[in-house]
């Protein structure tokens, strides 16, 4: 496997240690968590080998989390990862400085199938896009506290960018969705987000505890949703525009 660093944005550089969040100066004023978002109706979930072949060979799941357990189960083509700031006194100010990404190419990527159920879901909250195939630039940032991330993981079009330094006021948890999204990428990849509040600075570290998030393209891999008769019906992938 082979590392491939890009910046997304930054306009500071901090320190990168270890896991969680690490401070150069001070204990930071916050706790932190990172967990994959589950996948449900906002994209697909794919699932390899003989995994999902059994999967397609039966009905669909009345609990979708049967899906989303399964062996091998991976985030298809965009992939959300939800990093949640918790304050240690309510109305600490934090800074945002920069945000990096790292990639790690994976090879030789199962056959397998995507499974994916429609829905009206919606996830608010500030967001985070980037692009994990060629530079791994930002595509798209929504920094409203309440803004709407619909099927597909698609940002809203007018959504408010952005703009590092990006200060925040922390009087509740803060809950900061980064997503991802390839067309050619089987990979593993991660965030690290620069800080500062007072005089205390650092960077979080969203990397699924060190092990980092694992995503995969779809090219030449079938899409299969519920149908009638409690069976699969394959489709093309979804455009994620007014899916119902």
């Amino acid at each position: 496997m082979v590392p491939v660093i890009g910046v997304l944005a930054t306009a500071a550089i901090g320190a990168l240690l270890g896991c969680g969040s690490d401070a150069k100066t001070g204990p930071p004023p916050f706790t932190v968590g990172d967990s994959e978002v589950r996948a449900e109706c906002l994209f697909g979930t794919y699932l390899p080998g003989t995994v999902g072949s059994r999967t397609v060979e039966g009905p669909p799941p009345a609990d979708w989390h049967r899906i989303e357990d399964a062996p091998g189960a991976l985030q298809p083509d965009r992939a959300a990862v939800v990093l949640t700031i918790r304050p240690k006194d309510p109305g600490e100010q934090l800074e945002i400085t920069g945000v990096r990404l790292e990639v790690e190419q994976r090879r030789l990527r199962p056959l397998g199938f995507v499974f994916y159920r429609p829905c009206e879901k919606r996830l608010r909250g500030p967001a985070i896009e980037a692009d994990l195939d060629g530079s791994g630039e930002i595509t798209a940032t929504s920094a409203a506290l309440d803004g709407a991330i619909g099927p597909g993981l698609r940002l809203p079009d007018d959504a408010r960018p952005i703009e590092f330094p990006w200060t925040v006021s922390l009087d509740r948890p803060l809950r900061i969705y980064l997503i991802a999204h390839s067309e050619h990428c089987y990979c593993t990849w991660s965030v690290r987000v620069l800080w500062q509040s007072g005089s205390s600075e650092g960077t979080i570290h969203a990397d699924n505890g060190g092990r980092g998030y694992t995503m995969t393209d779809t090219i030449g891999v079938p899409w299969n949703r519920p149908g009638p008769d409690r069976r699969w019906v394959q489709i093309v992938p979804p455009t994620w525009t007014g899916v119902r």
